[in-house]
């Protein structure tokens, strides 16, 4: 009875004494900006995100000068989180010793300085993110190492003894070898030398009987790897989460020397980046930790991005990015996809690894599903495409938190319980007995602490029931396991890696969202118009600095929404940059040296023929001709003039000309449209449509099938405002119930036409909503028979979710959705709790309900959010959350969201093209006079017939004078697709998505041929 209770509190006596001896420092002074003031250990202090310095002298005593010392700097002794508790630097005569946070309160005193008796001492402070005050507790310590020592043997074997409840056999060693050890103990005199005999004694009888023998039947193997997750942003700012990489390299590279057995992984090229910036001394430290094989930068991403949101080219050009930096850098092959902490993965994925050398893929977020735990935790996830990537859930388990049984951490401790429990909780052990632990505190950074590597020390051949615990790193643990496997019936997880939580984040800071969109674009559009008019001059530099940026704003907790409002205001500031330095690359390709140019350039950066609509800024009295032919261009509400300009090839241009002559103006083309009222029924080009009283769309008729769109009794494009009050994680979440509880948004203030032309029909509906309003512009054209609604919102609602609702007579239990280099299908229906899971899901550009042989497809330039059910298809506008920051989604919100009712499938439909014309605009812009003799001897960059590809990259090559054009296959089908290019062209290479050559491809008078498997991407190096 009460045996392990005992020896429990005698290891608390031994904890006490660990410390022999401390003294506060005294004669302190508190930095505050430019004020000084006297400073005493233990005294309150701070403001919320307010840095502080703090110096002193210390005298270190004669007789002290032989002892192992120590600094114990704390604000707490019970708290762990370092994000909203203070963290600090610690110096001794300037020279960076380690960081120190509430969960590392001690750091320890290199000998060499201790020799020098008399040290200048400055502590760095960084308050945390919370208002309020705290104490900071300064202590010189003289540490008694063979009590530490003989602490952590005990601590060890209780813990391990703890983790083996209900094990008898297990159980009766702990109990047999402790009770005997702890009768060495002696704690009459401290310090004494019958004391001292008695640790000895203890630790002696516990390594012989437990941690040196060799006869314990080991149950697995820990692969423990130290690691620190860096948001970098999330509840800070980017410059504060760099300093928090420095704060936590210091600590990692201070505990190595502590620790020669000590391994550590991070991730993220862009911190090593920002650390070799504003910390080089303590980058070229990091440097030779990776040269000895202690330090290993891995991950593959630039940063660890969102994989739903962001674009396809944007995740390549993350893992180009990021694995180039590596290779550079440290001459290593980065070969582990590291993404512990993000919302969800894409089918497309897959194939990304494979064509990059990226073999592996670890993550541990899904643990977090809602419902269902995905059944495996190693397996080859099979992408939309059929590549696989050998991929593996770290299972680290979290005592004290744990939502669902089947919940694991990527900020792991490591202690006997959760070694036992990451073995435990792992699904495949019959074809592996060796598992993945990434210990360390994260988030804000931290890492291991000297807890974690004593366990570790004390673990490494495993003790009864418990793993053993060896070092190493990722990529060795993934090649071993994928030797394992060989004759293993491995199984397959095939597509997406769905997510079942933080469905709010397809949503959450929609204008981050926006500009991201339109970023994304702008890079890709910038890149083909200098390859086509400007290769000689392409900015190389620029737009490499360009993508960076936006690869760092991809981050999964800055894209999806879900960061401080600092975060957003630095990111607007940021897209807004690159916006500009945009528009000032193309007026040094347009214009030169002219500031201004009487001619308008209008170019189609997508490798697909179009039919241009596009505003452009003119006069009221001018009018827009190409090769004297006067183009079709009507007035539109906003002021702008609308153009029309059919059949434009890709990646081509038209050249406008501006009259000049009064007597050729047709004035009543450029006027504003009377505005009038709107009736209940009217008539376009393709639809008749009928309102009810609150303007909302009733009936909506195909006047070429003669098909009702709407389901009966139902209205089109129906606003709803939802209670939005999620159980955890406000910015984060959408909870399933969250339709209990809705309003209307259906209060017309008017409804009036404001546009009648040649080019669309468009009505204004404004709608007020409590403090809010909405004003959508409807545009019916003339020639397509897509319909857009322009939306500009005032919101001023929290924890309210609006959405627009589009019910759909078409008979189908499954909805396509755009992702990634192509697309992917999910039921509508709820049969499974797998498919109730889904009641909110991502999509790319668009989503499409069809039937046997008619359809109607949704699609967006900047909303990824969609609910799909029975003949309805819900698109998910605003979600104003106000935590973590407090004005979320409050303001002024534009965009655009389109149907597009369809014969036959969205292929039928050119969906795909219809997407990428409402994402894509043509570049419109003044060209000076010299220019269009040159442009005009170009001709179109490319040429490709089938309908079923898409070229979707043309940029200049990462590392060579060459051109590189990136396509993909996007019906489910295989093809042989010729591709012509109008440059003379001496070489043709088939390359991996890192531009490695593969093959050599055949040229036939300026054309190649491209073999595609169904969804493949494709990447050709051109030598010009």
């Amino acid at each position: 009875m009460l045996i392990r209770e005992r020896i429990q509190r005698m290891n608390q006596e031994l904890k006490k004494r660990e410390i022999k001896e401390k003294v506060a420092l005294t004669n302190l002074t508190l930095k505050d900006g430019e004020q000084l003031i006297p400073y005493q250990s233990g005294q309150y202090f701070g403001q919320k995100n307010h840095y502080y310095i703090i110096t002193g002298e210390i005298t270190i005593q004669d007789e002290w000068l032989e002892e192992e010392l120590s600094l114990g700097i704390f604000s707490s002794e019970t708290e762990w989180d370092n994000a909203t508790n203070p963290q600090l630097t610690l110096f001794l005569d300037d020279e960076l010793i380690q960081a120190l946070d509430v969960n590392h309160r001690e750091a320890i005193i290199p000998q060499s300085i201790i020799k020098r008796k008399s040290l200048r001492f400055r502590l760095e402070v960084f308050s945390g993110r919370e208002e309020k005050q705290f104490p900071l507790f300064i202590y010189l310590q003289q540490i008694d190492r063979a009590t530490r020592n003989c602490y952590y043997d005990f601590y060890v074997a209780l813990e391990s003894w703890r983790s083996v409840q209900g094990e008898t056999a297990n159980e009766l060693i702990y109990e047999e070898v402790l009770q005997h050890a702890a009768q060495f103990l002696d704690f009459r005199t401290s310090y004494s030398p019958d004391y001292y005999e008695g640790i000895e004694q203890a630790s002696n009888y516990l390594k012989q009987h437990l941690y040196e023998r060799e006869d314990f039947q080991s149950i697995a193997t820990v692969l423990a790897v130290g690691h620190t997750h860096i948001d970098i942003a999330w509840l800070w700012t980017v410059q504060q989460a760099i300093e928090k990489g420095q704060r936590s390299f210091s600590t990692v590279l201070k505990l190595m020397e502590e620790y020669p057995d000590y391994t550590f992984i991070q991730s993220q090229p862009q911190m090593y980046q920002f650390i070799k910036e504003q910390y080089p001394t303590l980058y070229a430290a990091i440097e030779e930790k990776i040269k000895e094989h202690r330090w290993e930068p891995e991950g593959a991403m630039w940063v660890e991005a969102d994989c739903n949101l962001t674009s396809g080219e944007s995740l390549v050009r993350q893992i180009v990015h990021g694995k180039q930096f590596i290779k550079e850098e440290f001459g290593r092959e980065s070969q582990v996809l590291w993404l512990p902490d993000v919302f969800g993965y894409s089918g497309a994925l897959p194939q990304i690894l494979k064509k990059t050398n990226t073999p592996y893929f670890m993550t541990t977020k899904l643990s977090w599903n809602q419902f269902n735990q995905i059944p495996f935790d190693t397996f080859y996830w099979q992408g939309i495409d059929g590549s696989e990537v050998l991929t593996h859930f770290i299972t680290t388990v979290s005592e004290g938190y744990s939502p669902t049984p089947y919940y694991t951490t990527y900020n792991g401790l490591l202690d006997p319980y959760s070694v036992r429990g990451s073995w435990d909780r792992y699904q495949q052990k019959n074809i592996n007995n060796e598992v993945l632990v990434a210990y360390g505190y994260g988030d804000g950074g931290g890492g291991p602490t000297r807890e974690m590597l004593e366990v570790a020390s004390r673990l490494k051949n495993g003790l009864p029931g418990i793993p053993k615990v060896q070092s190493g790193f990722p990529k060795d643990y993934f090649q071993r396991l994928e030797k394992r496997l060989e004759n293993e019936q491995v199984p397959r997880w095939r597509g997406e890696l769905y997510f079942e939580y933080h469905r709010g984040t397809y949503t959450s800071i929609a204008k981050n969202k926006k500009n991201n969109r339109e970023v994304e674009t702008l890079l890709q559009s910038l890149e083909k118009i200098y390859v086509h008019y400007g290769l000689a001059d392409y900015p190389k530099a620029e737009l490499d600095s360009m993508w960076k940026k936006t690869l760092l704003n991809q981050f999964h907790d800055t894209l999806p929404g879900s960061s401080i409002k600092e975060v957003y205001d630095q990111t607007d500031k940021e897209y807004a940059e690159t916006k500009e330095l945009g528009a000032q690359l193309l007026n040094k390709l347009l214009l030169g040296q002219e500031e201004e140019a009487q001619n308008i350039l209008v170019y189609n950066p997508l490798c697909k023929d179009r039919n241009i609509v596009a505003k452009v800024k003119v006069a009221p009295n001018e009018q827009l001709f190409l090769n004297g032919e006067r183009i079709t261009q009507q007035a539109t509400s906003t002021g702008e003039s609308l153009i029309y300009l059919p059949n434009v090839p890709a990646m081509s241009e038209r050249i406008l000309t501006k009259t000049t002559d009064n007597q050729v103006i047709d004035t009543t083309r450029n006027q504003v449209s009377t505005k009038t009222a709107v009736g209940k029924y009217f008539e376009t080009e393709f639809y008749k449509v009928t309102f009810n009283d609150s303007f909302e769309i009733i009936s909506m008729i195909d006047k070429n099938t003669q098909r009702e769109i709407v389901t009966p009794g139902q209205t089109l494009n129906r606003l709803v405002a939802y209670e939005d009050l999620p159980l955890n994680f406000d910015a984060w979440d959408i909870d399933i119930y969250y339709k209990e509880k809705s309003w209307p948004v259906n209060s017309v203030i008017s409804a009036e036409f404001v546009e009648t032309g040649d080019i669309r029909e468009s009505l204004k509906i404004t709608r007020k909503f409590e403090d809010s309003s909405v004003d959508q512009l409807i545009h019916f054209y003339k020639n397509s028979a897509r319909v857009d609604f322009e939306t500009t919102v005032d919101w001023h609602q929290q924890h309210v979710l609006l959405k627009a609702h589009f019910p759909i007579d078409v008979n189908t239990l499954k909805a396509t959705f755009d992702i990634q280099f192509g697309n992917v299908e999910r039921p509508i229906h709820t049969n499974t709790s797998w498919d109730q899971a889904r009641f909110e899901v991502c999509g790319q550009k668009w989503v499409d309900l069809s039937e046997g042989n008619y359809g109607v497809s949704v699609m967006s330039d900047s909303k990824y959010g969609f609910n799909v059910g029975y003949k309805e298809i819900g698109i998910t506008l605003i979600k104003s959350a106000t935590d973590p920051n407090p004005e979320a989604d409050q303001g002024i919100h534009q965009f655009t969201y389109s149907i597009l009712p369809h014969v036959g499938s969205w292929k039928e439909a050119q969906t795909v093209e219809e997407a990428l014309d409402l994402n894509t605009p043509a570049i419109v812009h003044e060209i000076a006079e010299s220019k269009v003799k040159e442009i005009k001897q170009i001709t179109n960059w490319c040429q490709l017939e089938e309908k079923n590809i898409l070229l979707d990259t043309v940029k200049k090559s990462e590392k060579e004078q060459q051109v590189v054009a990136r396509m993909y296959e996007f019906h489910n089908s295989t093809t042989a697709a010729v591709l012509a290019v109008n440059e003379k062209v001496k070489r043709a290479v088939l390359c991996d998505l890192l531009e490695n050559e593969l093959e050599e491809l055949e040229i036939n008078e300026q054309q190649v041929v491209v073999h595609f498997q169904p969804f493949e991407i494709q990447t050709i190096k051109f030598y010009l």
